[in-house]
This record gives C-alpha cells, sequence and structure tokens, in this order.
C-alpha cells in the first residue's frame, strides 16, 4: 500500500518542490519531509496539520477532504451520518445504523439537523456547510 507520502508526490506530479512551496505557502524542505513520511535527522514519522493540508490542496488544486481523508484525519466519517436518512453508525464494521432519535438531545450532530436555519456571521447555513461543519467535529475535538 503506497504511504501518504507517496500520495503527496504523485498529486504534485511535475510541479517542482520551489514551485509547490510557492503556491502552497510552505518551505520545499517541509514538503519533500512530508513526502518522504519522516525526519530525515531524527527519522520519526512526519504527518501534516490540516492546515498544512489545505494549504497543499490548493497549491495542487486537489480536495482538501480526500487529502483530509487519506491523511488518517477523517477516517469513517462518511460512514458515521448520512445527512439524507438522518442516521449515524459507529466506525466498527458490525454494528446497525442508530436513528438520530436515539442519540442525546444535546448532541452536536443532531442540534445541526434539527435547526434548518443555524446562523453564522449573519446568515443562514446551507446543508452542504452543515454537512462539512460535521464532518470536521472529530477533527477539531481529536478523535
Amino acid at each position: 500500500m503506497e504511504h501518504f507520502g507517496s500520495f503527496l508526490k504523485s498529486i504534485r506530479g511535475d510541479m517542482s518542490l520551489r514551485k509547490a512551496a510557492e503556491k502552497s505557502g510552505l518551505s520545499h524542505t517541509y514538503i519533500s519531509f512530508l513526502e518522504k513520511g519522516e525526519h530525515p535527522k531524527t527519522h520519526k514519522p512526519i504527518s501534516p496539520t490540516p492546515d498544512t493540508l489545505k494549504a497543499l490542496a490548493n497549491a495542487y488544486e486537489y480536495s482538501y477532504e480526500d487529502l483530509l481523508s487519506r491523511a488518517g484525519y477523517l477516517l469513517e466519517i462518511h460512514n458515521l451520518f448520512d445527512i439524507q436518512t438522518h442516521t449515524y453508525t459507529t466506525p466498527c464494521k458490525d454494528t446497525k445504523r442508530i436513528p438520530t432519535n436515539q442519540y442525546d438531545k444535546n448532541d452536536i450532530r443532531k442540534v445541526f439537523n434539527d435547526n434548518e436555519q443555524l446562523h453564522y456571521n449573519g446568515r443562514i447555513l446551507t446543508n452542504d456547510e452543515k454537512k462539512r461543519i460535521i464532518k470536521m467535529i472529530p477533527i477539531l475535538i481529536n478523535e
């Protein structure tokens, strides 16, 4: 199986490290470390932060969500919540979907889905924005 650093290198394509650094705002040395998957002096694994992935996604014109997923930040997230059916499941393969109404009334996912007009910064959030927020919750709370 291809490690994440090799994948980053493959999506960089023919773009030089210096050009990738210029477009992303990251150093070419750091991008090289990420592609190798370890710090050359310590030989310890090196992983990009979500902010780093955002910069690379913009520079490489690649899906930020896919980079988050491939880097391990969104493991099983697509299976956790289905916005159409309003059901949840745990990452465990042997569990069944649990209806939203069986979650605690204060579960933030329920709050996002039961309120048609959630506001942020003076405007109503769209359903797509709500979905993205729900996907980001595990990242924000380091789950």
